[in-house]
């Protein structure tokens, strides 16, 4: 990280129904050193600005600048619960969906 580096905490949704406490920084002394800030963010915090993202975010897309990435499981509704438990252990890559 650079001096004064930015690290923004989200997308925690794998560790939800964890059944220890996971595991911290192992390195503080660099938040320490570079004097680092890390905050976390909800979406919600930012609601008023939705209208700006979407507007962003589709242009960016529709100029390829914007990789999504999906994982498209298959399996219809029978598969829902198991495609929904894979969100709370990490067993997705990229926004999950269930073709039904």
């Amino acid at each position: 990280m650079n001096v004064f580096g930015r690290i923004p905490v989200c997308g925690l949704i794998s560790a939800y129904n964890a059944t220890s406490v996971p595991e911290g920084p192992k390195n503080l002394r660099c938040v320490l050193t570079q004097r680092l800030t890390m905050r976390g963010l909800i979406v919600f915090d930012w609601a008023n600005r939705i209208p700006e993202a979407i507007k962003d975010l589709g242009a960016w897309h529709a100029d390829g600048k914007l990789k999504i990435r999906e994982d498209v499981r298959v399996g219809g509704v029978d598969a829902y619960p198991d495609t929904l438990n894979l969100l709370y252990t990490g067993g997705n890559l990229g926004k999950l969906v269930l073709r039904v």
